[in-house]
């Protein structure tokens, strides 16, 4: 490609634009997303003139590579562009066996307002068949994903069972493939969180994979300016209660993704709003007035009944905590079960988890989450609660 007597390589413009798109908030916080939107295309269309268009003298490998790369620069945005559909059309028409072009257009219809899935998924197949890229098996998980959502009311169980698992196989061969890939992590991860809570936040152990995969996502190339990718963790990390990171990557989102495009800002203020209520109504001890707290407290008997006063851990029967929550310690408390009053409960704007004050007969306060409820389950002030084998978190977070 010249310009005038100068060379510029095709991975030199593509490269260009995608280290334009990755900091230009960085470079221009109060922008709008429509103005990045517009300086990225028209850096996109100044690349395109930079190509040598073809000549009739030009063989069919010359002229289809042409159109192809006016179409990559052009689907650099994150809107449809009908120039880039032109240009992918011809790229097909003029070599079908080419596969970045199938990879490219898939791309470019899912950015339509109503993109047409089946034709995107086939789009992606048909680049798969011709040639395996990491890129692409990210994409085909995306878009079996959007398929299972978009007909969820028509599929059978059986179906989206299926579907789920090419899913996920596409998106394990894609990291396979490319373990550099930014995108491929970010996939990965999005897969394994959601099958986390398809499944009813049974196996935790897919939370954990979902973490590392965005980490690793976070250490590739571009990765570290990704507000989807530190969006994701946030998400994940929230629901380990690791909230000191959560709201280290929440901040991080909000940095590329001023404009909340991916609702990073609503989200920070949401955990941070949670995060307050429960400081606060754990430092007062609820809203109780002193009297008040201590009655419904040592209201609780040592012979108070429990559930899991006849539930064994391994070989031998739960046992009481003997000093009630001051005899807890740090981690999973094995062999042991605790039972306290319910004296507070914290409101929040996500229905998970569910988040209450418990205290004990010497008025010992800790915060208690549960997960995995129905929609309709809570608890009020004076309840009776029992826990088994309690897991004890200890939380600092700036907020």
């Amino acid at each position: 490609m010249t310009c005038g007597d100068d060379v510029v390589p095709f991975s030199k413009m593509l490269d260009e634009l995608e280290d334009f798109q990755s900091t230009y908030f960085e470079q221009n916080p109060t922008a709008s997303e429509s103005e990045c939107t517009k300086k990225l295309q028209e850096k996109a269309e100044q690349f395109v003139k930079l190509l040598k268009p073809p000549v009739s003298s030009d063989n069919q490998t010359t002229v289809t590579l042409y159109h192809l790369n006016c179409g990559k620069l052009l689907n650099i945005t994150q809107e449809y562009d009908a120039k880039c559909e032109e240009h992918l059309s011809k790229a097909i028409k003029l070599d079908p066996d080419l596969h970045e072009s199938w990879l490219e257009y898939g791309a470019l219809l899912a950015k339509k307002e109503k993109p047409n899935l089946e034709q995107i998924i086939f789009c992606y197949e048909m680049s798969l068949e011709k040639q395996p890229s990491a890129k692409c098996m990210a994409y085909l998980s995306v878009a079996l994903r959007s398929l299972i959502n978009a007909n969820m009311s028509t599929l059978t169980p059986q179906q989206i069972k299926e579907l789920r698992k090419r899913s996920m196989n596409y998106a394990e061969e894609s990291v396979k493939t490319d373990p550099n890939s930014s995108l491929a992590h970010f996939c990965l991860g999005n897969a394994l969180m959601i099958r986390f809570f398809v499944t009813q936040q049974n196996d935790p152990s897919l939370l954990t994979r979902a973490i590392t995969s965005f980490r690793k996502g976070l250490e590739c190339k571009r990765g570290d300016r990704d507000p989807n990718i530190h969006l994701n963790l946030a998400t994940s990390l929230k629901y380990e209660e690791q909230y000191h990171d959560a709201m280290h990557h929440l901040n991080i989102a909000c940095k590329f993704d001023p404009c909340n495009s991916l609702g990073s800002i609503n989200k920070r203020e949401t955990l941070k709003k949670y995060l307050e209520r429960v400081f606060a109504i754990f430092d007062k001890k609820g809203k109780l007035k002193p009297k008040r707290l201590q009655s419904l407290c040592e209201s609780l008997t040592s012979s108070e009944p429990s559930p899991f006063s006849t539930m064994r851990s391994s070989s031998s029967l739960l046992k009481p905590a003997t000093s009630g929550l001051n005899s807890l310690s740090l981690g999973q408390n094995k062999g042991v079960y605790i039972v306290a009053k319910v004296i507070a409960t914290v409101p929040h704007e996500e229905i998970v988890p569910l988040t209450m004050l418990i205290g004990d007969k010497s008025t010992t306060c800790m915060v208690v989450t549960v997960y995995n409820c129905t929609t309709n389950f809570g608890f009020i002030i004076g309840d009776t609660i029992s826990i088994a084998e309690p897991n004890v978190l200890e939380t600092k977070v700036v907020v």
